[in-house]
């Protein structure tokens, strides 16, 4: 779903969206969660998908 889309039926949920084609979504979550000062915290993540330039955005932020 598109984020106007989901900001117009719920404009109370904050909404995060990445270029598609123009940026690394995992870089775009890395700086999501840094915004949000959860960066020790704990999160899943499907690797069946996860390719090597998102897995390094991911690392930068995360002790663990």
């Amino acid at each position: 779903m598109e984020a106007n889309a989901v900001q117009k039926k719920l404009p109370e949920v904050p909404v995060t969206a990445w270029g598609e084609f123009t940026e690394i979504s995992k870089g775009v979550l890395a700086q999501m969660l840094v915004n949000h000062g959860i960066v020790g915290g704990l999160i899943g993540l499907e690797m069946d998908d996860l390719q090597a330039p998102g897995l390094e955005c991911l690392k930068v932020i995360s002790p663990r």
